[in-house]
């Protein structure tokens, strides 16, 4: 066993079963705390083995995906016998793996307790026992068992912030904020740790959803191997001023080998062998997955004020985010919470909880009996992708088993229309396949009359039932999709309900009367879902996610349109500056319809698609911003074009030793030896990577015509901001004269280079104050260099 930890707790053997060429396999395993044991020592029983141990058998089956993993086909039950493995005196640390059968024995000896389990929550009275020195360790299931709500694949952001807020506010929970340290695992994807002080933070090793890796079915040492690598991370950091912050480091180690137990199941190799550690899987990439805080209030009233995203926190700038995605794929952003079901991927936060609900009520609705439709609405700008979504979930769900039906409702011209799509989807519920069922511009006028063709759906809605001029008929069990056509958002579409302050106190009267007249209220009574489409344009300030839906549709439209790229290769066949104008352009008009257009358009040769290949301007026209997006094509030319005029700025401006130097000798610029004007070019080319180090990017400053981006103008950099600027030049002065050779021979000098001394090549922190304020006073002057020559520098947030 590994030096230190002791292990005790409910245990017993665990007979693994399959059968291969008509017989039946077993392998005698130990399991619970006996198995923590063995996977910490190697050994098959823990030093203190059970007398008679209960014996839990268990039926195996070959996985679904490539047929070499073993997952849990049943459970036969239990042989009776103990269950108790009583503490060892000797450890540092001790493990308590708990399941409820009672009769743990807390060591009182003050050594560091780590309670381990996927059953029980530890009462107040144990962790009162041992609150200065309990790490409690539970899976996010027996909470919920408990009646705590923490939700399930909706969004990382919101099981987050629901279990801050149930730790805070739950009474039945309310004792775990006494123990030292705690984590909360979801299945094998990651985790959420307070500490002492009660600080929550996320820890992910992926963005995928919770549960993600299970498709296979169970495997039931899973949790064993997770409590393992905790309980070496624990007896490693206890006694560590940074345990809190270590501890939540260290969660996507912990949980990597558990999800690759998850994913491929048991080997019989490891099983055979009898060497329980090669469970544990292979190591955790160094820096992988994220740690991040939870910035969300923990005391009563609303559970997320400011509905926070993961993406805002997990990279420093959002725009070096969606490059990378768009670039690179997923493999990129892998610690980036997304949504992918079938071709649909979604990395923003209100789409991925929209969709995820989609998909849990279709998923219920096919487990159902109920005979009625399930009623959904999609609400969107044109263009954004109402249908496509809500299609994808449904053919992930039941691969095969969707036949999907759309109809414009403002395109019928009368009831007898609506009739023929009903009957139409009563044909295609006989034939087996689930119909999904697009009512597109359901909110149209009909004769007239605003909404006027809401009253028509509510029989349909309500009883499952449409009537022709004979008789009523049953539709079938099918999924009725209403998308909109008028209002973008939900909001928007109810707001004569009293939801908009905006309007006044008689626009409200009268369009509440108008509203109820259609049966609006009513209509929205029979829906049971909700999505939001928001796009790739940007929908406010406060919207910094569109980079990243622009990123993942970008992405999704290369795949489909550039035939020649193979898709196993990850990396975006497209050249870098076509991506970073397509992300930051300042709107698409037509909304995703206009980004796929901009690629229709291009003339796609070879295998890449480059600046020569994009249309005319005029044609850009039609969908975007095209000088704009022209001039974010060519930025770095056009940097390029204006750099020997900056470098002139500099040596005219700024306070360098050489422009001090020449300034006194009166030689101007165009007088300077090209070698010495390549010295202030090197600086003025450096520019640009010293903006994105500080999530700053630059564009064409436009008198008479809006900016080329949306974002904010940058008029003065932060005092971080500016150091950091000005180490970055010092380190690159630093690398170019090392690569030149310095320290050079004093006849080899030339009177610039002697005018620079020895003090160049220090560190930035033996620099005196004198010459770091020199840099400050240099990186203060960025703003005022490219304004000079026309461009402005904006901040990616």
């Amino acid at each position: 066993m590994t030096a230190g930890i002791a292990v005790a707790g409910h245990a017993w053997r665990h007979c693994l079963s399959h059968a291969e060429n008509g017989e039946y396999i077993e392998y005698d395993l130990p399991g619970g705390a006996a198995m923590v044991a063995a996977i910490l020592s190697g050994d098959a029983l823990p030093a203190r083995s059970l007398k008679k141990p209960a014996v839990r058998h268990t039926r195996l089956k070959r996985g679904k995906a490539d047929g070499s993993g073993w997952f849990v086909d049943r459970h036969d039950g239990w042989t009776r016998g103990d269950t108790l493995i009583a503490p060892p005196t000797e450890g540092d640390t001790v493990v308590l793996w708990d399941e409820g059968f009672g009769g743990i024995e807390v060591p009182d000896d003050q050594r560091p307790i780590l309670w381990a389990s996927n059953q029980v929550i530890p009462n107040a009275k144990i962790i009162g026992a041992i609150r200065d020195r309990a790490f409690i360790m539970l899976d996010a299931d027996v909470l919920r068992r408990a009646g705590v709500m923490i939700s399930r694949q909706v969004s990382w952001e919101r099981t987050a912030t629901d279990f801050v807020w149930q730790v805070a506010n739950n009474s039945t929970i309310a004792h775990l904020r006494d123990a030292r340290f705690l984590l909360v695992t979801f299945a094998e994807d990651g985790a959420i740790c307070f500490d002492v002080d009660g600080t929550p933070t996320l820890c992910l090793s992926h963005g995928e959803e919770e549960g993600s890796l299970r498709d296979n079915g169970e495997v039931p040492d899973v949790w064993a191997v997770m409590v393992a690598r905790a309980a070496t991370a624990f007896h490693e950091l206890a006694g560590r001023p940074d345990f809190s912050y270590s501890m939540a480091a260290s969660v996507p180690q912990m949980v990597f080998g558990a999800q690759q137990l998850a994913r491929h199941g048991y080997d019989l190799e490891v099983l055979r062998g009898g060497d329980l550690r090669g469970l544990l899987g292979d190591g955790w990439p160094p820096g992988a997955g994220s740690v991040e805080e939870v910035p969300v209030s923990r005391q009563g009233g609303e559970a997320d004020p400011n509905y926070w995203r993961l993406a805002d926190f997990a990279w420093t700038s959002v725009f070096g985010a969606a490059f990378e995605y768009a670039k690179f794929g997923v493999g990129a952003v892998l610690e980036l919470p997304r949504l992918t079901l079938g071709g649909l991927t979604t990395v923003d936060r209100q789409e991925i909880e929209a969709f995820q609900n989609v998909k849990n009520l279709i998923l219920e609705y096919v487990a159902s009996t109920t005979t009625r439709p399930l009623c959904l609405a999609v609400f969107g700008a044109p263009g954004s992708g109402k249908s496509f979504g809500v299609t994808e979930i449904a053919q992930s769900v039941l691969p095969g088993g969707v036949d999907r039906l759309a109809f414009n409702v403002s395109q019928f011209s009368g009831v007898n229309d609506l009739t023929a799509a009903f009957q139409k989807i009563r044909d295609s519920a006989l034939t087996g396949k689930l119909p999904l069922v697009f009512f597109d511009e359901f909110d149209s006028d009909r004769d007239g009359r605003p909404l006027g063709w809401l009253k028509s759906f509510l029989m349909p809605m309500q009883d499952g039932l449409y009537r022709d001029a004979t008789d009523y008929h049953p539709i079938g069990r099918c999924v009725l999709v209403f998308g909109g056509g008028t209002k973008a958002t939900l909001q928007e579409f109810v707001w004569p309900l009293g939801l908009d302050p905006r309007s006044t106190e008689e626009e409200t009267r009268s369009s509440v009367q108008e509203f109820r007249s259609a049966k609006a209220p009513d209509f929205v009574s029979r829906l049971r879902g909700t999505v939001d489409v928001v796009g790739p344009n940007r929908q406010g300030a406060q919207d910094t996610a569109y980079l990243l839906r622009r990123a993942v549709l970008l992405r999704s439209i290369c795949r489909r349109r550039l035939t020649t790229w193979d898709h196993r290769e990850p990396v975006l066949p497209v050249n870098d500056d076509i991506v970073r104008a397509m992300l930051l352009v300042p709107a698409y008009k037509h909304g995703a319809r206009s980004m796929e257009a901009v690629l229709d358009m291009s003339r796609i040769r070879g295998s890449s698609l480059e600046p020569a290949d994009l249309p005319s301007e005029a044609q850009l026209r039609l969908h975007v911003d095209a000088q704009a997006f022209f001039r974010l094509l060519l930025v770095e030319t056009l940097f390029g074009s204006v750099a020997e005029d900056i470098a002139q700025e500099i040596y005219e401006q700024e306070s360098y030793p050489e422009s001090v130097l020449m300034r006194r000798l009166a030689r101007p610029w165009a007088e300077l030896a090209q070698e010495h004007r390549d010295f202030f070019l090197a600086r003025a080319r450096h520019i640009p990577m010293q903006l994105a180090e500080v999530e700053c990017g630059f564009d064409v400053r436009q008198w008479c015509a809006d900016p080329d981006t949306s974002f904010p103008t940058v008029n003065a950099f932060s005092e971080e901001e500016i150091a950091r600027l000005a180490r970055m030049e010092h380190e690159r002065r630093r690398r170019e004269r090392s690569d030149s050779g310095w320290p050079l021979e004093e006849g080899d000098m030339d009177p610039v280079a002697k005018a620079l001394t020895s003090i160049e090549m220090v560190p930035w922190e033996g620099l005196g104050s004198d010459v770091q304020d020199r840099y400050r006073h240099d990186a203060e002057q960025i703003i005022h260099l490219l304004d000079a020559v026309g461009l402005r520098i904006y901040r990616i947030t």
